[in-house]
């Protein structure tokens, strides 16, 4: 016959959670991308060993005996939690906040040898213990209120929900500690056994919704993956197919008749085509890097590097743009300044906004590319006496989804990749990138950069 009881309650979810953990571990060997799966994986192992522990207390015990067990317990469920925690944290891309975790833990270290040696009060002990606990819980769930994405919205309110009653149990653990001073750790009453056991049933489902997230996380992966793609083809197919085919035209027209024209109608052709492969050069590389960037294959290296020799070398490449054009474009960078970056994205960077630049700045305007070094960065500026962006568009420029784009003042046609391309690498670089801009005035678009690691 099947009884409810403290042992049986807690062999349940010992078994439960070291399953869950398996099936995590697997996941993470499986996507070892997303971290935050190792984390969740070692909290719940951790959590399943807590509560095996608990199963083999040997209530009544000596001093050193209840120690060793009473603290195995304590720092194997604080533990759990505060990796569930930078789970959490890793997977919503925020820093993990060490010390915060490492005082839980420093915390649970200290109440154990205090109040098992030095004062050794059992109702003390566990109400410090769980009130660690209630704060641990407290915070998981503050975290889960706020979700990254909207797929993922009822999953993390339903799971804050559950961690929000896991919280009240640990918070009436300890106004109990504190008001009935229990003498035995192990709780045995009626009121603990099914408390635990609708607790066991809360992580159950805690631990479902867990899996959901995962599997609706890389469900999400996988169609932003196929936008991507169909974006890229679609790109494939017009933005370079039209160039290609001119180019074609052009080779055709030349191979048949080309005796039949004179100088000045093949140096105008030469010119249309230098833009052509020029441009069609561009849109490749940002194609290529976008396309990298999507798949999370771009790896950032950075070290020290100086500013004046990488900008000299995009605007060598420019300029046969440049001189198209006749505009007159001014380095305003010292000799000496370093910075801390990855050196192929921050070309990227530069030569995407001093394209950007050219193709929005009249015949004999003026570009300015200049670097100061402020307090621990150095901001990098691109300014130009162009044509300007409406203010209602500023907002569209660094975003992927919006695909925004417009034609330049000698009708260069843009594919809407370089400006999010660049947010991107300097983002990943510890940057950011800011645009002013002001209709018949000119742009301005700047980014800053670490100067040491």
């Amino acid at each position: 016959m099947f009884v409810i009881n403290l042992y049986t309650s807690f062999s349940i979810l010992t078994i439960s959670k070291l399953l869950l953990a398996i099936l995590l571990f697997y996941l993470k060997f499986k996507i070892p991308s997303l971290k935050a799966i190792g984390y969740w994986a070692l909290s719940c192992l951790l959590s399943a060993l807590s509560t095996f522990v608990f199963l083999e207390y040997p209530y009544p015990a000596s001093v050193a005996v209840d120690f060793v067990y009473s603290f195995l317990f304590n720092i194997l469920l604080i533990g759990g939690e505060c990796f569930f925690l930078a789970g959490l944290w890793s997977f919503k891309n925020k820093n993990i906040n060490k010390p915060v975790l490492w005082g839980f833990l420093l915390a649970t270290t200290i109440n154990s040898i205090v109040f098992s040696f030095f004062f050794p009060v059992l109702w003390i002990r566990l109400s410090i213990n769980a009130c660690l606990m209630f704060m641990l819980c407290f915070i998981n769930a503050l975290e889960l209120l706020s979700n990254p994405g909207k797929s993922l919205n009822s999953l993390f309110k339903w799971s804050s929900f559950l961690y929000f009653l896991y919280a009240t149990s640990q918070l009436l653990r300890f106004v109990a500690g504190v008001f009935f001073r229990p003498v035995n750790p192990l709780g045995n009453s009626t009121i603990t056994i099914y408390l635990y056991f609708m607790l066991g049933i809360c992580i159950e489902i805690l631990a479902y919704n867990l899996i959901l997230i995962i599997m609706t996380y890389l469900n999400d992966e996988i169609n932003e993956q196929l936008k991507a793609k169909n974006k890229l083809y679609a790109v494939i197919a017009h933005d370079i197919r039209n160039p290609l085919g001119n180019l074609s035209n052009y080779v055709s027209i030349f191979k048949q008749s080309h005796d039949e024209w004179n100088d000045v109608k093949v140096k105008g052709w030469i010119d249309d085509m230098d833009k052509m492969t020029s441009n069609s050069r561009i849109l490749l590389e940002n194609l290529l890097n976008w396309s990298k960037s999507q798949l999370n294959e771009i790896i950032v290296q950075p070290r020290i590097n100086t500013l004046n020799q990488i900008i000299n070398n995009v605007v060598i490449s420019l300029k046969p743009m440049v001189d198209n054009k006749k505009i007159r474009l001014l380095i305003q960078v010292k000799p000496e300044t370093k910075a801390y970056f990855d050196a192929d994205m921050i070309t990227v960077v530069i030569r995407n906004l001093c394209t950007n630049a050219i193709k929005f700045t009249q015949a004999n305007g003026t570009i300015t590319i200049s670097a100061i070094t402020l307090s621990d960065k150095v901001e990098v500026a691109v300014n130009d006496d162009g044509i300007g962006i409406e203010k209602s568009k500023l907002t569209l420029i660094f975003d992927s989804e919006a695909n925004f784009s417009s034609y330049g003042t000698n009708g260069e046609k843009g594919s809407g990749f370089g400006l999010p391309l660049c947010k991107e690498f300097v983002e990943l670089n510890n940057g950011k990138i800011i645009v002013k801009s002001t209709m018949n005035v000119g742009s301005c678009f700047a980014f800053t950069l670490p100067i040491s690691p």
